[in-house]
């Protein structure tokens, strides 16, 4: 079996997204193309399925690691030589919360004043320190981190 014909997984479609943002990014994509390759990016089945949307892109774009597959197990991919790698196993750059940079830190940072406010204002309920939790999963999503990238 080629690798155009393998089978792909979530994480392989999410960082062809990402790939495809930092495209959109640097000029090479407008909007509505980027929203175009982005949906098929989502519905690609196979390597070959993402392959096609990199054909007049130059690097970063995903494919498959035989030396890392082997390796590691579980699918691998590699943005290429001299890019930075894309969506590997446990270690990709997706920003995990719904509150953006430096809102999410503020908020986060902040939470456990509100919450011990809010605690003594409406007559001793321990419920308003979950706030605490719950802004630090808004920040920073269910992983709990969020890598920091300088342009």
């Amino acid at each position: 079996m080629s690798d155009a014909e393998r089978r792909i997984g979530t994480r392989e479609r999410e960082a062809a997204v990402a790939a495809l943002q930092e495209h959109r990014l640097a000029g090479r994509l407008e909007s509505a193309e980027y929203e175009e390759r982005s949906l098929q990016a989502k519905q690609a089945h196979t390597w070959g399925d993402l392959t096609a949307l990199f054909a007049d892109l130059p690097q970063p774009w995903p494919r498959p690691d035989d030396t890392a597959r082997a390796a590691s197990g579980p699918v691998a991919y590699s943005a290429g030589s001299g890019a930075r790698r894309v969506g590997v196993s446990g270690d990709d750059d997706r920003p995990g919360g719904l509150i953006p940079e430096p809102w999410g830190a503020w908020i986060t940072s902040l939470s456990p004043f509100a919450a011990l406010i809010l605690f003594f204002a409406t007559g001793h309920h321990w419920q308003w320190f979950l706030l605490v939790p719950i802004a630090g999963i808004l920040a920073y999503g269910p992983g709990g981190h969020r890598k920091h990238r300088r342009r």
